[in-house]
């Protein structure tokens, strides 16, 4: 008999997939195809359908009358306890909830799952995603006991008896059936000489991450609001002003497709991301409805070149799409899309997004994006869920008095030069700096 319990670090996670099993392979061969770290069985199902609760990548698969407890996510290192259906996740899984807020959950089960049987399961505990699987017997209340005294905050019980299998990292429980869904997990690869963010005594620096900003268009370009109070060509030039100290302060290298008084060809802009090989490429824009006039179309929208949803250019436009979401932001549609005719999108090496951040012929839109608080709610969003994307924590900005504090008289010039040369990104004079920031202008100076 074979028991296995797996914890992974939340920001070693690079992504957690419901895998639809549409062709009925083999948890072997579900491996070989996707290259998943961490695989286990998913939620119950009778026949070709799933039961309860059940989205993957977007699409419902199950439904039912009730709300249950379940794990929901966007990406995956956002995966929390909540209640299902949670409509604005892209993926979310329930069963038997047993743990929540480190405390035993009241157990609601049909009959059929009861009995001591083979079992897996999901739970979060210190920030970190767990998973168990054994193919020896054990009731829910034995589960959920074992659970409760390994420290788990929550867990929710996943589809057991023969369904119950697992691969993670190597370590096996091998099934004959083919279930109808799994939780694939994919950790972040590291150069061999790279530490663990537990020997990373200043989380979340991390410069080996290079980010190109794309603002879209430039000089003489028209595009704006049909009352000509709105220019796209300064929206995204201020946007990229905002966003790129932002990321700076998370450690980001970031680099730029052009300067202020500038419009390189689209192609000009896809080689400057290409020589520097940056891991993102994120260009940035507002829409616009194709129609003289005022429209009435509204919302963000993050264009990627093509599917599937599992791919890293879609991964990062969903992580952005969240993190607006969670801010407040109106989104068009799902806040997804796909445009392979987009140069940027095409031709550049890293995984690209587009992001339209609203529509600058509807009024209601207009007056947002000509906010300036607005905008530095849209520059948040798009910088943490970069910040995501790459398996950086996101640390805000804190608001103490000295955030929006001019420079000292005696320090005014010194702050100036420092500023006009890019050596301090001109924000929060009086505010400390971290240990982190200081060897950002260690870096900028050269002397390190």
């Amino acid at each position: 008999m074979s028991k296995y319990i797996t914890s992974i670090p939340l920001g070693d996670i690079e992504r957690i997939q419901i895998y639809i099993n549409r062709s009925v392979k083999t948890l072997a061969e579900i491996k070989a195809e996707t290259g998943a770290d961490y695989l286990i069985n998913g939620g119950l199902y009778q026949g070709s359908q799933a039961v309860c609760h059940l989205r993957a990548d977007g699409q419902t698969y199950a439904k039912d009358p009730y709300t249950y407890w379940g794990y929901a996510w966007g990406t995956g290192p956002d995966i929390t306890l909540r209640s299902v259906p949670a409509a604005e996740r892209r993926n979310y899984i329930c069963c038997v909830c047993l743990l929540r807020g480190g405390k035993a959950e009241m157990l609601i089960y049909n009959r059929d799952v009861g009995g001591s049987r083979p079992r897996t399961a999901i739970g979060l505990k210190d920030g970190e995603l767990c998973l168990y699987c054994t193919d020896s017997g054990r009731t829910p209340m034995e589960l959920q006991a074992e659970l409760l005294a390994l420290g788990w905050e929550s867990a929710v019980m996943l589809d057991g008896g023969g369904s119950s299998q697992c691969d993670l990292v190597g370590k096996r429980i091998v099934s004959n059936r083919k279930v109808h869904n799994l939780i694939l997990v994919y950790t972040r690869k590291r150069a061999p000489s790279e530490p663990s963010d537990n020997d990373k005594e200043d989380k979340p620096m991390s410069t080996k991450y290079t980010v190109c900003l794309d603002p879209g268009h430039g000089p003489d370009t028209v595009n704006g609001s049909p009352d000509g109070s709105y220019k796209e060509r300064e929206f995204a030039w201020d946007m990229y002003t905002r966003i790129r100290p932002l990321l700076e302060r998370h450690g980001v290298n970031v680099i730029c497709t052009r300067t202020e008084d500038t419009k390189p060809s689209l192609t000009a802009r896809c080689e400057v991301s290409n020589r520097a090989g940056a891991d993102l490429f994120v260009s940035l824009h507002s829409n616009a409805e194709g129609v003289s006039g005022w429209g009435t179309t509204r919302g963000l929208l993050v264009y990627t070149s093509s599917g599937p949803m599992t791919a890293k250019r879609n991964v990062a436009a969903t992580a952005i799409v969240n993190r607006a979401h969670e801010a407040g932001v109106l989104l068009h549609g799902s806040g997804v899309a796909h445009q392979i005719e987009y140069t940027v999108l095409a031709k550049t090496d890293a995984p690209a997004v587009l992001i339209e951040y609203g529509y600058h012929t509807t009024r209601e839109d207009v007056d947002l994006l000509k906010n300036s608080s607005y905008r530095d709610r849209l520059a948040e969003a798009t910088a943490s869920g970069v910040c995501d994307f790459l398996g950086i924590a996101w640390m805000a900005e804190s608001g103490g008095e000295g955030t929006d504090a001019p420079a000292s008289d005696w320090a005014a010039e010194a702050w100036r030069k420092a500023s006009d040369k890019g050596v301090l990104d001109g924000t929060r004079p009086t505010d400390p700096v971290t240990r982190q920031e200081l060897a950002l202008v260690l870096n900028r100076l050269n002397l390190i």
